[in-house]
């Protein structure tokens, strides 16, 4: 590794780590009131974004389900993370390349029983307003998909899921178009990584620049170890959020919400109403 590289490891990986850990874990549970949302369902109890995983989150003491969309071949929006089969379901295919009734016939999960890959439909109509749902928005192999916004927002109309349906990405083309489209939908961006030191973030892109929010959108969702006290304090001065992926343990869970976010998406959201209810 050379000496430059090493350093960029240091400034983007290594810096940020250290910054998250070395922030206090202890529960200090006054005035914390904090979003709990269940990542792809109950995801530590049922395969992952499966209409199990979501029936067992819709009883659990927590306020939003997260899921995946992507689109496929025959333009129906049907809930995977993975725009690949072959780790859910050992069939080396992309969703974009099958329809959906071929896809309806496939089982999901190592071990899990009648599983399927479930449509966004049929996921809105299980949830009916008992929760929010969070919808990601994701890609193919190369771009984007082309009609999975049009999709995406024709299914929560139809299922009357206006008010409690979230959008979220880390495509901006996405989140611009449903924010022109579809002002009154609650839209949250997505961002990986940024450095406090050099100007650059990581969304589904490496970006130079200082990162700013889009306009319109009421959260910026950022994974837990690029956390910290000054980006949470000017996002909120802007008036957004901002919540904290993918945290599934009670140190780090108390670590981010010292750090003064929102809420927190976990593979185990239900224990964090144990903390800040």
């Amino acid at each position: 590794m050379t000496i430059g590289l090493f350093a960029f490891f240091i400034i983007t990986v290594l810096i940020p780590y250290l910054n998250f850990i070395l922030q206090s874990s202890i529960v200090n549970k006054e005035d914390k009131k904090i979003i709990a949302i269940a990542h792809r369902g109950a995801s530590k109890l049922a395969f992952e974004n499966s209409l199990t995983s979501f029936q067992i989150a819709l009883k659990q003491n927590i306020d939003v389900i997260e899921i995946d969309v992507h689109l496929t071949k025959d333009d129906v929006v049907v809930v995977s993370h993975d725009y690949n089969l072959k780790r859910i379901a050992k069939l080396d295919e992309d969703i974009e390349d099958l329809t959906y009734e071929q896809i309806k016939k496939l089982n999901i999960g190592d071990g899990f029983v009648n599983e399927k890959i479930p449509t966004l439909n049929e996921v809105l109509k299980l949830i009916d307003g008992k929760k929010k749902i969070m919808i990601e928005l994701k890609w193919p192999r190369k771009g984007i998909y082309k009609n999975l916004v049009s999709k995406t927002l024709a299914c929560i109309v139809q299922n009357e899921a206006v008010e409690w349906s979230i959008i979220q990405s880390f495509e901006k083309d996405y989140l611009k178009d449903v924010i022109e489209k579809y002002p009154q939908i609650e839209c949250h961006q997505l961002v990986f990584g940024l450095s406090k030191i050099l100007p650059i973030y990581y969304d589904n892109h490496f970006r130079f620049g200082q990162f700013e929010p889009l306009e319109g959108v009421s959260s910026v969702n950022i994974f837990y170890m690029y956390l910290n006290s000054s980006f949470v304090k000017k996002m909120h001065s802007k008036g957004i959020k901002v919540m904290a992926f993918t945290l599934n343990d009670e140190k780090k869970i108390a670590r981010a919400v010292n750090f003064g976010v929102d809420g927190i998406i976990s593979d185990e959201a239900n224990i964090i109403k144990k903390f800040y209810d």
